[in-house]
C-alpha cells in the first residue's frame, strides 16, 4: 500500500503541485536523471489546398511516452513541401529532426517527427507538468509490478481482501480528485489535455494513473473485484467501443418496432445508463446488468424474434427490469386489461395467467436493474396476490356473478398451518409433486383451509415451512402413524 502513498503526496501532502512548488531545477534534475536526452514526438495533420496548407492538428508527447516514427527517412532528400511548411511554422530546423514519416494525397497531409530538443527550452509550467507525468507512471509501473509479485503466492481470500483495499483507496483518490481538485466542466474531459500545462493538467495526470489502476486490477484480479465500486473509465470505453455496433442494430429495430412512446422509453433507459461516458457512472454490478440486457435484446433481433409489445415485455420480464417506472407500466397495463373484462370470474382467471406466468417465466440472469428494489418477480407476485385477494373480498358482497361458491369451496383440513406446513414440505422434498416450492405453496393457500384459518396466507405458510417446532413434528407424527395403521388395515375384512 505504501506505493499507493505517492497519490496522497500529489493531492494532498509534500508532491502537491499547487501548495508545494519545487524549484525549475528540481524538476529538469529529475527529468535528466531519466532521460539525458529531451525528444519531442509530434504527429500532425494538414490540410492542403491548392498546394497550401494549413495546421488541422497537432499532438505533442515527450519523455515516458515517446514513440518511435513509423519509418526514418532523409529528409534532405526529395520534395517535402509539407515538411518544409512545418518546419517553418513550428520553428524547427532541419538538424534537430532525428525521424520523420510522412503520409500525404491530394487534400491531406500526416507527419511524424522525433525532434532532439534541449531541456534549456523547457519552461517551467513544461518542467512541472513533464515531471509529475514521469513521476505518475513510474508509480504505476511500481504497483502494477509489486501487485502481481506479492499475490501470486496468496490465498484467494488473502487476495481477494488486498485487491479491495486497493479499491477503496484508489477510488477514494478517485473522488477526491473529482470533487475537490477538478471542476465539473473538465469531467468530461479527463483524458484530454489543454496543452497548456496547467494543475488541471497535472490532475487530470494522476486521475489517468489512478484509473490506470484499477484498470490494472480488473485485468488481473476480476473475479476478487467489489462489484459495488464504479468501473474504471477506461473499461467503459473499451465496453462502449466493442458493443457499439450491437447496441446501433438493437436500437434500430426497436425504432420500427412500434413500441408506445413510453415502453420504447423504459427499454432503452438501460442503454442510456451503459452508453454513458462519464466518471464513476456505474458500478460493476450494474455494468453487468446492462451487457446482459443489451445481450438479450441483440439474440432477439439476431434470431429475427418480433420485439413487438409481447415480446418486448417477456424480455423486460425475463430480464428482472425492475425499474419502478416499469412496474407502475406493467401494472397500469394489467388493470386496463382487466378493466375491459365485465364478470370477476374472468378478471380472477386474467390475474391467475398472469401469477402463472410470473412464476414459471425462467429469468435470464441473476442480476436486476436496481439493486436497492424487489427482483420484478417479487414486485408483481405481491401486486397480483393484493389484487387477486381483494377482487375475492368483493365477490363476498356480490351474487351477481356465482363466484360466491367458488370461494366457499375451500377444503377444510383438520389441522394447524404449521401441521400443513410440514405435510405440504414432506411432499414436496421427498419428490411427491410436480413444479416449485412457490406453485405448491400458492396452490395451498388458494383451495385449502385450516380448523383456525378461513383465509391462509402465502406468507404464514412458507414462513412456517422453514420453522418447523418441535410439538409440531411430534403431532404431525402422530397423525401419520395414525394414516400408516389404517393402510396396514385397509382391504382387510372385518
Amino acid at each position: 500500500m505504501e506505493n499507493l502513498n505517492a497519490f496522497y503526496r500529489m493531492l494532498d501532502g509534500d508532491l502537491s503541485p499547487v501548495s508545494n512548488l519545487m524549484s525549475h531545477q528540481h524538476y529538469l534534475d529529475f527529468l535528466k536523471d531519466r532521460f539525458p536526452d529531451y525528444d519531442r514526438y509530434l504527429t500532425i495533420s494538414l490540410l492542403k489546398k491548392n498546394q497550401t496548407y494549413s495546421i488541422k492538428e497537432l499532438r505533442e508527447l515527450c519523455f515516458s511516452e515517446i514513440y518511435y516514427v513509423s519509418q526514418n527517412e532523409n529528409p534532405q532528400k526529395g520534395n517535402h513541401s509539407a515538411l518544409d511548411y512545418l518546419c517553418q511554422q513550428l520553428n524547427l530546423s532541419e538538424e534537430a529532426i532525428k525521424q520523420w514519416y510522412l503520409a500525404e494525397n491530394d487534400q491531406y497531409a500526416s507527419l511524424e517527427l522525433l525532434v532532439s530538443d534541449k531541456y534549456e527550452n523547457l519552461t517551467g509550467e513544461q518542467a512541472r507538468f513533464y515531471y509529475y507525468q514521469v513521476f505518475c507512471d513510474e508509480t504505476v509501473a511500481v504497483i502494477k509490478e509489486k501487485l502481481t509479485g506479492s499475490l501470486l503466492e496468496q490465498k484467494d481470500s488473502q487476495i481477494k481482501s488486498f485487491v479491495r483495499k486497493y479499491q477503496i483507496l484508489v477510488n477514494g483518490y478517485i473522488q477526491t480528485l473529482l470533487y475537490d481538485l477538478i471542476s465539473p466542466e473538465e469531467h468530461s474531459s479527463l483524458f484530454q489535455l489543454s496543452g497548456k500545462y496547467t494543475t488541471t493538467d497535472i490532475y487530470k495526470l494522476v486521475y489517468q494513473s489512478l484509473d490506470e489502476v484499477l484498470f490494472f486490477l480488473e485485468k488481473s484480479f476480476g473475479k476478487y473485484l467489489d462489484f459495488a465500486f464504479p468501473v474504471p473509465y477506461k473499461s467503459r470505453l473499451l465496453i462502449a467501443a466493442l458493443h457499439a455496433n450491437k447496441l446501433s442494430q438493437v436500437l434500430n429495430h426497436l425504432e420500427w418496432s412500434n413500441l408506445d412512446y413510453l415502453l420504447h422509453e423504459l427499454v432503452i433507459t438501460p442503454f442510456h445508463r451503459l452508453g454513458k461516458l462519464e466518471p464513476v457512472t456505474i458500478i460493476y454490478q450494474y455494468q453487468q446488468y446492462d451487457l446482459a440486457y443489451l445481450q438479450a435484446f441483440y439474440e432477439a433481433v439476431i434470431e429475427e424474434k418480433p420485439l413487438d409489445y409481447k415480446g418486448v415485455l417477456m424480455i423486460l420480464w425475463r430480464m428482472n427490469y425492475n425499474s419502478l417506472k416499469f412496474f407502475n407500466y406493467l401494472t397500469r397495463q394489467i388493470n386496463q386489461e382487466i378493466k375491459m373484462m365485465e364478470s370477476t370470474r374472468e378478471k380472477l382467471e386474467k390475474l391467475y395467467y398472469y401469477q402463472k406466468l410470473g412464476n414459471q417465466l425462467p429469468l435470464k440472469t441473476r442480476l436486476c436493474y436496481n439493486d436497492q428494489l424487489l427482483p420484478l418477480r417479487e414486485q408483481m407476485a405481491i401486486w397480483l396476490q393484493e389484487e387477486i385477494s381483494y377482487l375475492k373480498k368483493k365477490a363476498k358482497y356480490s351474487y351477481n356473478d356465482g363466484l360466491i361458491d367458488i370461494l366457499n369451496d375451500k377444503k377444510q383440513l383438520r389441522m394447524s398451518v404449521a401441521q400443513l406446513s410440514l405435510f405440504v414440505r414432506a411432499f414436496f422434498e421427498t419428490g411427491l409433486v410436480d413444479g416449485t416450492r412457490q406453485e405448491l405453496l400458492q396452490f395451498i393457500t388458494r383451495h385449502y383451509r385450516t380448523d383456525q384459518q378461513e383465509n391462509i396466507s402465502f406468507g404464514s405458510l412458507k414462513g412456517k415451512y422453514y420453522k418447523v417446532d418441535t410439538g409440531t413434528k411430534r403431532a404431525v407424527g402422530r397423525m401419520m402413524k395414525r394414516m400408516l395403521a389404517h393402510i396396514e388395515n385397509a382391504g382387510k375384512i372385518v
